[in-house]
C-alpha cells in the first residue's frame, strides 16, 4: 500500500523532532534558562494554605531566606517562601499571602522583607507574581505540568547549537536550585569567575514618589493580622551598603517613618545588625549567607503557644 507523501513528510518531521528533543544536551540544571521555570512559580501560587510561618518580599526574599531555617528554629513550625521577582506590596499580593497561613495555627506568623523597590508603583503592577496570577488556567496547568517537557522540545537556534557541538564553552557562573519551600538556592560556582562589571553601578531610573494608599494597604493588613492573633514581623532586606544608600535616595525612602507606621500597626520591626554576607549580584544571597541571615531573622522572632 502506498504510503501518502505528505503523511510521510509529517512523520519524519515529527521523527525528527522527537529526535532532536531526546539527543539535545541538558541545561545543567541550574541553569537560570531552563531552571527559571514556569513551573517554579506556577507552585507557588498553589502554595500549602495550612502554613505556620509565611515570608512576603521581592527577589531579595525569594534568594535570602530558606525556610528550612525556620522549620528547624520554630519546633517544626510549616514554613514558606513567598516571595516573587520584582515584588510590590500590592493589596492582591498581600490577600494573597495572607491566604498561606493557617488560620487554625497557635504560632500563626508572617515575615515582611523590605525594600525601598517593594513598595514602588512600578513593582506593584508588574512583578512575577502579577504575571503568574494573570496567566489563563490552561497557561498556569501547562506550566505546572509540562514546563520541562516543552523546554526539551523548544526551538534550536544558532547559540544553542553552538553550545550542543561544544559544550565546554558554556559555564555557568552559579547554581540555581528551585526548591519546593518557594526557597532559590543559590551557589556561586567558581567566585573568581562571577562577572561582577556593572551590577555595582548607582541605579538611575526615574522613580514614582510613594502613593500614600500603597502603604496604607500594608499596614491596613499588618493591622488586621495582628488583631485576629498573628505575629508580624518585618525587616529591611540587606544589601552592600553602597546599594542601600543609592536606593534610599533614589526612592525618597524614610525608614524611620515607615517602622513607626509599622509598629503602630501592631507590627514587629527587627532591627538586624549588619552582617558579612556574600552577594552573587548587587543585591541577592547566596545559600550559606541566607542560611545565616535566616537565622538571624528568625532568631528575633516569639511564640505565643
Amino acid at each position: 500500500m502506498a504510503i501518502d507523501r505528505t503523511a510521510l513528510t509529517l512523520l519524519l518531521g515529527f521523527a525528527g523532532i522527537i529526535a532532536v528533543g531526546q539527543l539535545r544536551p541538558d541545561e545543567p540544571r541550574g541553569s537560570w534558562d531552563r531552571g527559571h521555570p514556569k513551573r517554579f512559580w506556577a507552585e507557588k501560587l498553589v502554595q500549602e494554605h495550612d502554613l505556620d510561618v509565611v515570608f512576603g518580599g521581592d527577589s531579595r526574599v525569594v534568594f535570602g531566606i530558606a525556610p528550612e531555617v525556620a522549620t528547624e528554629m520554630l519546633n517544626g513550625a510549616r514554613a514558606a517562601n513567598f516571595g516573587f521577582l520584582g515584588g510590590g506590596y500590592s493589596a492582591d499580593y498581600l490577600s494573597a499571602l495572607e491566604q498561606r497561613i493557617d488560620p487554625g495555627s497557635p504560632d500563626a506568623i508572617v515575615i515582611l522583607g523590605f525594600s525601598p523597590r517593594s513598595i514602588v508603583p512600578t513593582l506593584t503592577w508588574i512583578n512575577e507574581y502579577t504575571e503568574a496570577e494573570q496567566r489563563g488556567l490552561s497557561e498556569k496547568l501547562t506550566d505546572l505540568h509540562f514546563s520541562e517537557f516543552l523546554w526539551n522540545y523548544r526551538r534550536l537556534d544558532l547559540e544553542g547549537l553552538e553550545e550542543w557541538l561544544h559544550p565546554e564553552h558554556s559555564f555557568e557562573e552559579v547554581h540555581h536550585e528551585f526548591r519546593s519551600d518557594g526557597w532559590i538556592e543559590t551557589t556561586i560556582v567558581d567566585p573568581g569567575r562571577l562577572s561582577r562589571q556593572d551590577r555595582m553601578q548607582p541605579i538611575s531610573e526615574a522613580i514614582d514618589p510613594y502613593p500614600p494608599t500603597m502603604i496604607d494597604a500594608v499596614m491596613a493588613h499588618v493591622q488586621r493580622w495582628s488583631q485576629a492573633g498573628v505575629r508580624v514581623y518585618g525587616y529591611r532586606t540587606p544589601v552592600p551598603s553602597e546599594r542601600a544608600d543609592n536606593e534610599d535616595i533614589l526612592y525618597r525612602f524614610d525608614e524611620r517613618a515607615f517602622v513607626a507606621s509599622f509598629e503602630a500597626a501592631g507590627g514587629h520591626w527587627l532591627d538586624l545588625p549588619d552582617g558579612d554576607y556574600m552577594y552573587w549580584d548587587t543585591s541577592h544571597m547566596e545559600a550559606e549567607s541566607a542560611r545565616a541571615f535566616t537565622r538571624r531573622v528568625v532568631s528575633g522572632v516569639q511564640l505565643d503557644g
